[in-house]
């Protein structure tokens, strides 16, 4: 359970290849320390994966003697995870929205606008090569009817 602060890091090499087994890593590292629903793993599981890789293919340049750090922090109101890359970062205010306009054939902005609509807080660090996200959950495992374990992958 939730009741205290729990803190686990992630570190994956710049291989795609590396994502999977460490989102799933995450994902149970956070249903072991407070219980998740469903949707509330799916919705992880696709801003895990988006993060991660934008950090391996962009910050990494899908350089596997390159590293992502992913710090994920159960606390008993939510969720905080950070994923830094050794990249150059970039600036966020020149996405495109993907949904409008340029934006909808743009090649870029996508992860980041699922990641926005998904969290409750996002913010960029050190230049674009941190990000750190917050979903805001209580910690409530009899009122809440548990995620089943996905198949690994």
């Amino acid at each position: 359970m939730c009741q205290q602060n729990v803190h686990q890091r992630f570190v994956l090499p710049g291989d795609v290849e590396a994502v999977a087994p460490v989102r799933d890593r995450v994902l149970a590292f956070l249903s072991d320390h407070g219980c998740l629903t469903a949707g509330e793993e799916f919705d992880l599981r696709l801003v895990l994966q988006e993060a991660l890789v934008n950090a391996v293919v962009h910050g990494c340049r899908q350089n596997p003697s390159l590293t992502v750090v992913c710090d994920v922090v159960r606390d008993p109101s939510g969720i905080s995870i950070t994923v830094r890359d050794p990249g150059p970062g970039f600036d966020p205010r020149k996405l495109h929205d993907p949904t409008h306009g340029t934006g909808l054939v743009a090649s870029a902005g996508r992860g980041i606008y699922i990641i926005r609509s998904l969290m409750d807080e996002v913010r960029f660090e050190a230049g674009g090569s941190e990000i750190r996200m917050r979903k805001n959950m209580a910690c409530d495992c009899e009122k809440k009817p548990q995620a089943v374990a996905a198949p690994p992958s």
